[in-house]
């Protein structure tokens, strides 16, 4: 399908124009922004990516083959969702800062899972239309028997180690998917990235792992500034951070690429999605069953996301404990809507009735590291009323404190007291340590 060049045009100008009005009406103080900022930063550039490649190759993935991304964009939820499947025992990270409603944060959570395959794709035809890695070879082999199978334990073990022993093998699970999914691929006659390497032609690979590395600088450089993000507690790596991504985990971004390319060419192997590399697409003859029993495995996931990973929704002005309706109202019309704005706006030196200056101890630990109202809660049942008063709580005894208590669920882990605490520390750098 051949776009109009004009088209390519209006698509890359509305993408540019989305993210420079997502990001004006983010630092406005925008209450709906500020919630879907993610999603709506992704979306944006995936728009501006597709009409850029377009415009230089004169075909791409949104309107060359607009099928196919449609289709993309339930399975990349359903993709997503195995990882947040895995990270139930993993516990590498949680969510804070989402919408209250639960069928906002359902909704939300799907939109943005949805953009992680069209992400890295757009990010590599992004690449590949400057002709970047287009020469890229390495010594053709053949595909044997014994190479798929040993392939296949390979990607086993990778996907096993991580469950079985979650503190230590967690990074192998960034590369399981594609060890298990490449030999389907190439039993079957299909095009992925062992039948790529097999002949020679080394340009996608190395291709998706740089679109990877650049999607995850993107991924963590947008999460870092919306206010509902993911916030990490990787073992062995809680310090030494770029955004909220420890540093050393920017590597796990390239190979994450090969396998969500990996999945989508398995997508187009089983029929599920229209082939898009190739001038005369493929039929998906499964697509509207194959996308309907995605949602219907991908929807108790979901449910048990939002009931164990997401850990705290946007702390607004009423959940601040003990605020009258009355105070809140007031703030309200003066532009303060959150605890955060609270806060801002004391540091911003505007003067506050000493009535509203008293909501703020609690105000200050609720817009800590995105605790909300419910990190507050169990700190307060736990004696600690204020950030001062946290940064001098050792994690581990704090931590002992809390399971002894009871609140909302689910009880903080011991790696989120941590990043409280650590977070009292750096907002009071010269509180005593315990």
């Amino acid at each position: 399908m051949q776009a109009h060049p004009r088209t390519a045009w209006l698509l890359a100008a509305a993408g540019a124009a989305g993210l420079l009005a997502g990001e004006a009406a983010l630092f406005a103080g925008n209450d709906w922004v500020r919630a879907n900022f993610y999603f709506i930063a992704w979306y944006s550039y995936i728009l501006l990516a597709d009409g850029v490649v377009h415009l230089r190759t004169g075909s791409s993935l949104l309107l060359s083959r607009p099928r196919s991304f449609l289709l993309l964009l339930p399975w990349s939820a359903a993709f997503w969702l195995f990882f947040e499947l895995c990270n139930l025992l993993l516990r590498n990270w949680y969510y804070v800062g989402l919408p209250v409603q639960a069928w906002e944060r359902y909704a939300g959570m799907a939109v943005a899972f949805a953009t992680v395959l069209p992400g890295v794709l757009e990010t590599s035809d992004l690449l590949r239309c400057f002709g970047l890695f287009g020469r890229a070879r390495c010594r053709p082999f053949e595909l044997t028997p014994r190479l798929l199978r040993a392939v296949t334990a390979a990607g086993v073990l990778c996907l096993a180690l991580p469950l079985l022993f979650p503190r230590y093998a967690f990074p192998l699970l960034w590369i399981s998917t594609s060890l298990l999914l490449e030999p389907w691929i190439a039993r079957r006659g299909g095009r992925g990235l062992l039948t790529a390497l097999a002949s020679g032609n080394a340009a996608p690979f190395w291709r998706l792992l740089a679109a990877g590395l650049g999607a995850g600088v993107l991924w963590e450089f947008w999460n870092y500034w919306s206010p509902g993000r993911w916030i990490y507690t990787v073992p062995l790596f809680e310090e030494g951070k770029l955004f909220e991504m420890p540093v050393l985990g920017f590597l796990g971004f390239p190979p994450f690429a090969l396998e969500c390319y990996s999945f989508a060419r398995f997508l187009v192997t089983a029929r599920l999605v229209p082939e898009w590399e190739s001038a005369e697409p493929a039929p998906a003859r499964g697509s509207v069953p194959g996308v309907l029993a995605a949602v219907a495995l991908a929807a108790p996931v979901l449910w048990l996301t939002d009931t164990h990973t997401v850990r705290a929704t946007i702390p607004w002005l009423r959940h601040v404990p003990g605020m009258p309706p009355e105070t809140v109202r007031a703030l309200e019309e003066r532009g303060i809507h959150t605890a955060g704005d609270l806060v801002a706006t004391l540091r911003e030196g505007a003067s506050l009735s000493s009535a509203e200056a008293g909501w703020l101890p609690a105000a200050e630990l609720m817009q800590l590291r995105g605790m909300g109202s419910r990190g507050w809660q169990w700190l307060e049942a736990a004696g600690v009323r204020s950030v001062a008063e946290l940064a001098r709580e050792d994690p581990a005894q704090l931590g002992t404190r809390m399971r002894s208590l009871s609140g909302p669920p689910p009880c903080p882990s011991e790696a989120e007291v941590r990043v409280w605490v650590r977070g009292a520390q750096a907002a009071l750098p010269g509180a005593e340590r315990p």
